[in-house]
C-alpha cells in the first residue's frame, strides 16, 4: 500500500502523462507499466537496504529498521519471526542489526527482488506490445537498469 501510494503512483503518473502529452491512445497501458516499474524500483530499494553495499549506496544499510519501517523484505519473512522481537526492534528498544541479518538469512531480500522482477516482467510485456520506437527502447533500458541495480 505504501509503495503503491508513493513510488509506484509517481512512476505511473509520469508515464501516463507523458503518453497523453505525446498523443498516445493507449496511455492507460503505459500508466500501468509505470506503476509496475515504480513498484519494482521501490522493492529493489527496500532489498538493498538489507543487503546492499554501503559504499555503492552512499548510505548505511539497515536504515529502514532503525527508522521503524516494516518494508517488504521483513514482511515476506514475518511469519517465521518472533513478532514481539520484531516489535521491539521497530520501536527502537533493540538494535536492528540482528534482525536485519535474520531477514537476510530467511531470504527476505531475495523474495523482494524476485517480486520486483515479476513486476518488471509484466511491465516489459506491456511495453513490448507497443510498436518499436526509440521511446520504447528507452523504457526497456530503464527496466534493465532496475534489474542490474538489484544484482
Amino acid at each position: 500500500r505504501i509503495i503503491d501510494g508513493k513510488t509506484a503512483v509517481l512512476f505511473g503518473a509520469c508515464m501516463g502523462v507523458g503518453a497523453l502529452a505525446g498523443g498516445c491512445e493507449d496511455w492507460e497501458k503505459l500508466k500501468l507499466a509505470g506503476v509496475k516499474i515504480g513498484r519494482a524500483f521501490q522493492l529493489v530499494d527496500d532489498a538493498l537496504d538489507y543487503e546492499g553495499d554501503p559504499q555503492k549506496l552512499g548510505k548505511p544499510v539497515g536504515n529502514d529498521l532503525r527508522e521503524g519501517k516494516c518494508t517488504y523484505p521483513l514482511i515476506s519473512v514475518l511469519h517465521e519471526l518472533d513478532r514481539e522481537w520484531v516489535k521491539r526492534v521497530l520501536r527502537g528498544r533493540e538494535e536492528p542489526e540482528e534482525l536485519r541479518q535474520e531477514v537476510l538469512r530467511l531470504g527476505g531480500a531475495l523474495r523482494t527482488k524476485e517480486r520486483a522482477k515479476r513486476e518488471l516482467e509484466e511491465a516489459r510485456r506491456i511495453i513490448a506490445s507497443f510498436p518499436p520506437s526509440p521511446y520504447r527502447e528507452e523504457v526497456l533500458r530503464v527496466i534493465d537498469f532496475i534489474v542490474e541495480r538489484s544484482s
